[in-house]
């Protein structure tokens, strides 16, 4: 259905004759906009010292089109702002020629070595209007290499399956040759296994780069060259659909998906993480940052009644283990439960309503929960009633539905899961339905008689992996075939957009393992449940009545005391290095998280498997300073411990 002209144009870069010039900068990046003839450019986009990405202007793309027919803008004026709190930021103004409408174009450079970013909005005071997805540009930028250059895309990985033939890869590497073009898709629904993360690098040599984010949920980017390979242009747009639409009533403002880029110096790994220090610092749920004791230990038990419950807490003080909070899964609004039947009801589940015979009193689990020292997790599927999100009726139906029920029922965390932001057909890449989400995230983080609200996106496992949904959510579910190598080979790839403390750990202990028969069962206990201390970890006797094993238990309180006294610290806000391969399912995998502020790092490793060629492996640091000394410990074979500098752990 593509037919809109600027699909087709490759950006190009242009001689200004006397252009009005703004530059802002933060500590690390800087960027120059230009304003000639009613068009925006940008330019001298770099880290101070490095390369310049954008050496000529480039027009920054306004939307051109409305309702269907084009729309030309005369620049009005800029204003800067410019504090040691906010940092640096650029308005422009522009209206249409006829009048009509106001384009309002935000350029920003937070404090800190941060990227810049772009946001903007149109409104339309005298009338509705629509926008074709299509028409909806949120950039086409051309980006200028100094040397052999790699562009580096992510892909989701929502769940291990033959479906997704990028999963194995996960990281995706094309470089940088005349003639290509590269088309991926960010998607964020659950019926489909494809996409890729809407984050990307442009890296040279391994020496330094550029990375670029999208603000929004869904949408089309474009990577391709012509003859020079060190050309490399970048187009971001919504949909390739001809008749889908968002609309918006007079004097309603239609915000256009951001963008953010940012150079530096470096491997990915370090570009990867001067981004993900500006997230946490700016943009990340305001609850999890300011909270030191989060993300909570999960946990998730074959429980699924009232009385089971009780008697679980009977017999389990798991609070004592080091657990924080508690989930309930989708068996309370069914009268089945696994692993009997573990069949859905589509009519029942929708309805929000406890299954009577399970919970002969109401949803009591809330208060339960909190006798027993913990907070609770409920899991809500799809949208109340199946509601959908594209209109204000819809979305106060769903919010009334599920704040009433997070009030009455005591209820610290909603847990989302599959259509969540309406029917599939309907919501699915949908601009409305995933704005109403928005929307009703802020209106319970906001609530003040919901002051223990925290989201958890399941949301069919790993969908919802979007900047804007991260900046509200506590954590994740990764990876939904709850297994642990799945898990490592998503959180690998994920760690060079996500925070680990967002990342969950969902892993069932007591399903079978991908890897293949489980010939050391209490081996397997530590090699799950160290899994779980990738993110935020929840281990999880799923569907076993008898739930955790004697054993599983002290490894659980063991795991738990690790988590809670050093490892949680240290994922909060820390630098990551991919130390090692891609978890394969066979040879060693490892991950090193380096939090800086504590001056403490931990290194992750993992052995999946007998067939592995060789049971030693080097490890080599990264990040650490040359000249500190450390102190490393090992968990379990305390004899390698070692007092290091960092020049002899890195050589």
């Amino acid at each position: 259905e593509k037919t809109d002209d600027n699909l087709n144009e490759f950006p190009v870069e242009s001689e200004l004759v006397s252009p009005k010039e703004y530059t802002i900068s933060n500590s690390a990046n800087s960027a120059k906009f230009s304003v000639e003839n009613n068009k925006l450019y940008i330019s001298d986009v770099m880290m101070k010292g490095g390369n310049n990405w954008i050496p000529k202007p480039v027009e920054l793309t306004l939307i051109d089109k409305i309702s269907g027919n084009d729309v030309e803008w005369e620049f009005v004026d800029m204003t800067k702002s410019e504090s040691a709190e906010n940092g640096e930021k650029l308005t422009f103004n522009f209206k249409s020629k006829d009048g009509k409408f106001q384009y309002i174009y935000n350029a920003e450079a937070l404090p800190g070595t941060g990227p810049i970013e772009i946001s903007s909005r149109i409104i339309c005071e005298s009338e509705p209007v629509e926008y074709n997805y299509i028409d909806v540009f949120t950039n086409k930028l051309l980006f200028t290499a100094d040397g052999e250059a790699t562009i580096t895309r992510f892909n989701r990985s929502r769940m291990y399956s033959a479906g997704d033939q990028e999963f194995a890869q996960g990281v995706l590497k094309t470089t940088a040759a005349p003639n290509i073009e590269v088309t991926t898709s960010v998607e964020n629904g659950c019926n489909t296994m494809a996409g890729v993360l809407p984050f990307q690098m442009i890296d040279v040599d391994g020496d330094h780069g550029l990375y670029y984010g999208y603000m929004w949920s869904f949408g089309k980017i474009i990577n391709s060259t012509q003859e020079d390979p060190n050309k490399i242009a970048l187009t971001t747009y919504l949909s390739d659909g001809l008749s889908t639409k968002i609309t918006r009533k007079a004097n309603e403002a239609f915000e256009v998906p951001g963008f953010f880029i940012g150079a530096y110096e470096g491997d990915i790994d370090e570009g990867s993480n001067q981004m993900k220090r500006w997230f946490w610092d700016y943009k990340m749920t305001e609850s999890l940052r300011e909270n030191e004791n989060e993300p909570l230990v999960e946990l998730h038990v074959s429980a699924n009644s009232e009385q089971e419950w009780l008697d679980f807490f009977e017999a389990n003080d798991v609070a004592n283990w080091g657990v924080g909070l508690v989930k309930q899964d989708y068996w309370w609004t069914v009268p089945n439960s696994p692993p009997s039947d573990g069949s859905f009801n589509w009519d029942l589940h929708q309805k929000w309503s406890p299954d009577k015979t399970k919970w002969p009193n109401g949803m009591t689990l809330g208060n339960i929960a909190h006798e027993n020292g913990l907070q609770q997790s409920l899991y809500f599927c799809d949208t109340y009633e199946l509601t959908d999100l594209l209109d204000w009726n819809g979305r106060n139906k769903n919010l009334n539905a599920l704040s009433t029920r997070l009030k009455d029922w005591k209820i610290d965390y909603y847990r989302s899961d599959f259509a969540m932001q309406g029917p599939y057909e309907k919501a699915i890449n949908n601009y409305a339905a995933y704005e109403g989400y928005m929307w009703m995230l802020d209106q319970l983080i906001n609530d003040e008689e919901l002051p223990t609200f925290r989201y958890e996106s399941c949301s069919g496992g790993g969908t919802l992996k979007a900047f804007s949904a991260l900046e509200r959510m506590t954590f994740m579910t990764n990876e939904d075939s709850a297994r642990a190598m799945p898990n490592r080979a998503v959180t690998y790839t994920d760690l060079y957009m996500i925070n680990p403390a967002q990342i969950k750990m969902d892993i069932a202990i007591d399903w079978p393992a991908i890897e293949g028969p489980i010939t050391d069962q209490e081996a397997y206990d530590y090699y799950v449940f160290r899994t779980g201390l990738l993110g935020a970890m929840m281990i999880c006797p799923s569907t076993n009545l008898a739930g955790f094993s004697e054993h599983q238990i002290e490894v659980a309180k063991e795991t738990y005391g690790i988590y809670n006294t050093k490892q949680r610290a240290i994922i909060r806000n820390c630098d990551v290095y991919h130390i090692l391969p891609t978890p394969d399912g066979t040879n060693w995998d490892g991950i090193e998280y380096f939090n800086d502020d504590l001056g403490m790092v931990s290194i992750l490793l993992y052995r999946p498997s007998s067939n592995c060629d060789y049971t030693e492996k080097a490890i080599y640091p990264e990040g650490l300073k040359p000249s500190a000394t450390y102190r490393v410990e090992f968990e379990d074979n305390t004899d390698l411990n070692v007092i290091k500098t960092g020049a002899q752990l890195m050589e």
